[in-house]
């Protein structure tokens, strides 16, 4: 290549590189207290479904009976949204392990028109499927084995085994700007953001329970955002998840 075609490609880089430093970049933590484990404990107790406690559940001299353990890298599913921004397009194709409790990750986080892979990593045999919805009815499904589901959809899925009573996960499907990938700490970051009102927003069993708004006024630096889950949002306080039940087809995205 000729020199004077590389100057300008080498200025061109640059102003590249110069605009994602210069972009902000969102700098998170999120941390799920012991009154927040505390409450899903009552929560438990007076769901229908609620067994009596066993012996794993109950105070001897061994160790000390703990609450729930919430993992906010499996349990927790994190979005952010940026007002005014354009559709975005569905992910490519999200693969998932399942397991005999559940999914690996037990949060999986998509955009409508997007297909996801579960894909078997149990010696035992899976019959997985969502409840009152058609595309995804129960079927034999054995270990290395996979099945493809595309959620056209917004809504929440709730992934249940006909051959585990006690297997669930859940598939969200929301038209996010950005889906959040979390650490075992809480900890989260998304950079490359333009100025402008974003909305952060945290899933978890079924519904979301928290929902904070800020502002970025200045697309340089670090945006540090801190997330308390508390046992009011285990008492369902932040706002319902989407219905799946939506009347009207997702929409083809026009780009993100």
């Amino acid at each position: 290549m000729s020199p004077r075609f590389l100057i300008p490609a080498a200025i061109a880089l640059s102003l590249a590189v110069g605009a994602r430093a210069e972009a902000a970049k969102v700098v998170g933590k999120i941390t799920v207290t012991d009154d927040f484990r505390r409450a899903l404990v009552d929560q438990d107790a007076k769901a229908p479904t609620a067994v009596k406690p066993g012996y794993w559940s109950e105070p001897n001299a061994v160790r000390d009976v703990e609450p729930p353990f919430v993992s906010p890298a499996s349990d927790l599913g994190v979005v952010l949204i940026r007002e005014g921004a354009p559709a975005p397009k569905p992910d490519e194709a999200v693969e998932v392990e399942v397991k005999a409790g559940g999914l690996a990750k037990n949060v999986v986080v998509v955009r409508p028109g997007t297909a996801v892979k579960f894909r078997s990593v149990d010696p035992f045999d899976h019959e997985l499927y969502v409840p009152a919805f058609d595309d995804f009815k129960p079927e034999k499904q054995s270990r290395g084995a996979f099945r493809t589901i595309e959620f056209a959809r917004e809504g929440v899925y709730e992934v249940r085994c006909r051959l585990m009573p006690h297997f669930h996960g859940w598939v969200v499907v929301t038209a996010s700007t950005f889906v959040l990938p979390t650490e075992a700490n809480g900890a989260f970051s998304m950079d490359g953001l333009a100025v402008g009102k974003y909305t952060l927003r945290i899933f978890f069993r079924g519904k979301w329970i928290h929902e904070q708004s800020f502002t970025i006024e200045n697309e340089r630096g670090d945006f540090p955002v801190e997330v308390k889950i508390d046992k009011a949002q285990a008492a369902g306080s932040a706002p319902a998840a989407p219905s799946k039940a939506a009347e009207e087809p997702a929409k083809k995205p026009a780009g993100r």
